[in-house]
């Protein structure tokens, strides 16, 4: 019987008020779905030495790119909105140094909210700062019912993963406002909502690259197809 898989999960900064300093952390949602698929779920905390950086990449067998604040728009040579949000560099500059060579190790991915947008910016894209900033007139993507709660579809590109998986749509949930801008190079969007906002994409001629703006760990106990997304992504690892 083989081991199962080392899965690193990366992790977020905030600030606590009433310690006064940073704390590093994931949503206890990502380790549970992964162990729930039989992986064995690490955090990697965001660290400043970066000659470290190998050592995560060669100690997991995949990386969960996972949810968390804004990223600062110096990353893809924006000034910042009027309405961005909470940024912090240490935080920005580990994720995209370590993500690139993740890339290049061609280890497999699921980057999940934040997530998606640092993979984007990783490969040459950009994001929308606010969702006010997207041009067209978009629907709700900051949901106010049960955290598990599907609110509104997806739409699905055939000949990618994500449509093998769930078919031609997929209702899920949403917690963002920011959202994909320009895609990255290699990055192919299989995935749009009804206002045309981009919701999923795939990293093109990669063994596993799959990228989506909403937040699969905490649909996972409620909703089969989320257990699917986290069970091909176990197996595209082992």
């Amino acid at each position: 019987m083989s081991s199962p898989p080392i899965i690193g999960i990366l992790a977020n900064i905030t600030f606590a008020d009433y310690l006064g300093t940073d704390h590093m952390y994931v949503n206890d949602e990502y380790v549970l779905a992964l162990e729930k698929v039989n992986a064995v779920p690490i955090i990697i905390p965001p660290i400043m030495r970066y000659e470290m950086l190998n050592t995560y990449v060669n100690l997991c067998d995949g990386f969960i790119l996972s949810g968390g604040v804004d990223i600062n728009p110096i990353y893809f040579n924006e000034e910042p909105s009027t309405n961005l949000g909470t940024v912090n560099n240490k935080l920005d500059a580990f994720q995209i140094a370590l993500t690139k060579k993740i890339l290049r190790s061609r280890k497999p991915i699921l980057a999940i909210c934040r997530g998606i947008q640092l993979l984007n910016i990783c490969l040459g894209g950009t994001i929308y700062q606010d969702m006010d900033d997207i041009p067209n007139k978009t629907i709700l993507h900051m949901q106010k019912s049960e955290r598990y709660r599907g609110i509104h579809k997806v739409d699905l590109e055939p000949n990618s993963k994500l449509y093998e998986l769930f078919g031609d749509s997929i209702f899920v949930n949403s917690y963002h406002h920011q959202a994909v801008g320009v895609p990255g190079v290699n990055l192919q969007v299989v995935g749009r909502s009804s206002d045309k906002v981009i919701e999923a994409m795939e990293i093109k001629d990669y063994p596993y690259g799959i990228a989506v703006q909403w937040h699969p760990e905490m649909m996972f106990a409620r909703t089969e197809e989320m257990r699917e997304l986290f069970q091909s992504f176990v197996e595209a690892c082992t």
